[in-house]
């Protein structure tokens, strides 16, 4: 029995260690909203609902089957793209409110990309850790903001074309989620006749993000992510996000140390808000916004002595208000005076810059000396098996006679044991070689730092320098930070509402909410029903009844300014109008979520001399999937002089193939 208790309870302890975070647990609720609609998965198709209206606050593909909102980012290229017509003032609003209420916690705890890049990291490879060259790197996503976010777009909208660029040539969650997921899809299958070199380009980049994010911890977000960099410019005064006591701090750089984000004070442009330093800070003096009221209540009672000295810098925390307290023998008491004096805003910039400073170089410290300590161990084992035989090249020498043994023509041959420990000492010697190279290596970088953090001391200016009276107090008592009471309730209320939300949503987009029109209920011999359609550049409209019934065939092609295929083939279409003129109707129907005035000046800059009829459709594409149109540009749909279809095809379609078809149902 005692036997079977042990078994259980390892497996119990199992599941413990191995149970997700909270933070994981919200993400991948986060993950099931942004794509609730599961079904897209299996029928291939993109949602075009109403909820589409509505931006999601993570980065999550429009085109993705399962999605349920718009991607934020490409919501903001596709208003900068007008913006030569009208500001974006509606998705300057959607950002900053996303900005004010969440900042980069929206990063750390709601976007599925950055839920997928921790995923990759847990893959077990060497990893790089934060240094100066990452930091350097996360200026990048500056520029992509600046120039395929921002410049781009609006220079594109103002020459009349549609041309989001971080969508188009940069973004892995529109390859991945928008691009595979449809392709995999065998409904989808005529979707790879509109493969080209971009979408070649788009999958390089995506195959080197998942490299990237298998070795350095959230590949994207730190080096790439526009949005990201946007949330971050709101870290500083969000609803939510980490804050810090000032008065507590003691800038051992501990938080900065454990953070694999490229920070230099927690709650900057780069912190993503997950809460990880809160954990190791040791003067527990970094809380959640709004969350005092969790407390424990030992954090609510007045604090005796909250002051104590820097190990590494060996300054004090500055503490204003707190009172002188007697002097006993082998304990260390700070004192600081109470200063009315104000400083010049100036002043305490340059006093903050030199803070982050010295919180990086200590943070740095400590993590030098953490690979210190772990080379040293690594030395000693090594040296120790130099010095005697190990398990390990015992056991390597039996397998290899064991191996030798077994072929015919080497049935007497064995390895000594002085041949193995020789090979095996002579390895160990290179490693051990190795190991005191790098000791001496990181020895040499913390006198470097050490020296380096002197001098900064030495820039502080007098007048804080006469605020630090050091004597002695009595060492401070650790409390607990927050109370696990009221923490257990406010969880468990919080995931039964995540629960109830998620699953309505599940509930209502896989089994409730249905397009408008099935898909392939439209077929060859199908009659579609009666539509009229805005015409471009003019106020005419043209109008379709099945039941009326001509001389000519009806040729109907849907494109998009931003579909490269669908552009490339409309002057074959012209051509088959100009020679079947008095036997083929052609209508060129442009993408409804184009914006109207912008799909005009395509049309007179490329195509003003053309003889087909241009016409917008319904708003969702209404008459696109009406004649069973799926996600993928172009579409062409033929129908004979009685209104039945007699011709369908998804992707581009030649000048010889098209005339084929008219002419065989002339």
């Amino acid at each position: 029995m005692s036997k079977i208790k042990n078994f259980f309870k390892k497996i119990g302890r199992w599941f413990v260690d191995h149970a997700p975070t909270k933070r994981k647990i919200i993400q991948v609720y986060a993950a099931l909203l942004y794509n609730a609609n599961l079904k897209g998965f299996i029928s291939g198709r993109i949602y075009h609902g109403e909820t589409k209206k509505v931006c999601v606050p993570g980065l999550n593909c429009y085109s993705c089957p399962g999605a349920v909102g718009s991607c934020p980012l490409g919501a903001l290229q596709s208003a900068l793209n007008d913006s030569n017509k009208t500001a974006p003032y509606y998705m300057l609003g959607i950002l900053a409110l996303f900005g004010v209420i969440f900042g980069r916690t929206i990063c750390g705890f709601l976007c599925p990309i950055g839920f997928f890049q921790e995923l990759l990291f847990k893959i077990k490879t060497p990893k790089v850790k934060r240094n100066r060259i990452t930091y350097i790197m996360s200026f990048f996503k500056y520029v992509l903001l600046l120039v395929t976010v921002i410049a781009i777009p609006i220079g594109f909208g103002f020459a009349g074309y549609a041309n989001p660029a971080f969508c188009k040539y940069f973004c892995p969650a529109g390859t991945f989620g928008g691009g595979y997921f449809l392709l995999l899809n065998p409904n989808n299958s005529s979707m790879f006749d509109m493969l080209g070199v971009l979408f070649s380009w788009k999958t390089l980049l995506l195959i080197l993000f998942i490299l990237g994010s298998i070795f350095f911890y959230r590949f994207f977000c730190r080096f790439f992510c526009p949005l990201g960099l946007i949330y971050g410019f709101f870290n500083y005064f969000s609803v939510l996000g980490l804050t810090v006591n000032k008065s507590k701090c003691t800038d051992c750089g501990a938080c900065v140390n454990v953070c694999r984000m490229d920070v230099r004070v927690v709650g900057d442009i780069e912190c993503i808000q997950c809460g990880q330093c809160i954990k190791v800070c040791p003067e527990q003096a970094i809380t959640w916004r709004g969350s005092k009221i969790f407390l424990h209540e030992d954090q609510l009672a007045p604090i005796s002595n909250n002051i104590k000295i820097d190990l590494i810098s060996n300054l004090p925390r500055i503490d204003n208000g707190v009172k002188e307290e007697k002097v006993t023998e082998n304990v260390t008491e700070t004192v600081t005076e109470n200063v009315t004096t104000k400083e010049p805003v100036s002043a305490k910039i340059q006093n903050e810059k030199l803070r982050r400073k010295i919180l990086t170089i200590n943070a740095e410290i400590l993590d030098i000396t953490a690979d210190l300590e772990y080379f040293t161990n690594v030395i000693k084992v090594l040296e120790t098996e130099i010095a005697l035989p190990t398990k390990a090249g015992l056991a390597f020498k039996n397998i290899l006679n064991e191996e030798l043994s077994s072929l015919n023509n080497l049935e007497t041959t064995s390895i000594s044991d002085s041949t193995i420990e020789n090979k095996k000492r002579e390895k160990l010697k290179v490693r051990l070689a190795k190991c005191t190279a790098k000791v001496s290596k990181l020895t040499s970088r913390k006198e470097q730092l050490l020296e380096k953090l002197s001098e900064l001391y030495k820039e502080l200016p007098d007048n804080v320098k006469e605020r630090l009276i050091q004597t002695q107090a009595k060492p401070k008592i650790k409390r607990e930070l927050y109370d696990k009471k009221k923490l257990k309730i406010y969880f468990i209320s919080l995931f039964s509402v995540l629960t109830l939300l998620t699953g309505t949503a599940l509930v209502y987009y896989n089994f409730i909410q249905t397009d408008d029109v099935a898909s392939g209920e439209f077929n060859i011999g199908s009659i579609p029903e009666n539509f009229s359609l805005e015409l471009y550049n003019s106020d005419q409209t043209y109008t379709f009844d099945n039941q009326k019934f001509n001389d000519k065939l009806t040729v109907f092609n849907f494109w998009a300014t931003w579909c490269g295929p669908c552009v490339a083939e409309l002057p074959h279409f012209n051509e088959i109008q100009n020679e079947f003129i008095d036997d083929v109707d052609i209508i060129a129907i442009g993408d409804s979520n184009e914006e109207t005035t912008a799909v005009e000046t395509f049309i007179n800059k490329k195509f003003v001399d053309y003889s087909i009829t241009f016409a917008e459709d319904d708003e969702g594409n209404k008459i696109f999937r009406q004649f069973g149109g799926r996600d993928s540009l172009p579409y062409t749909v033929i129908l004979n002089k009685l209104n039945k279809c007699v011709f369908m095809q998804e992707g581009k379609v030649s000048y010889e193939q098209l005339k084929a078809v008219i002419e065989e149902n002339l």
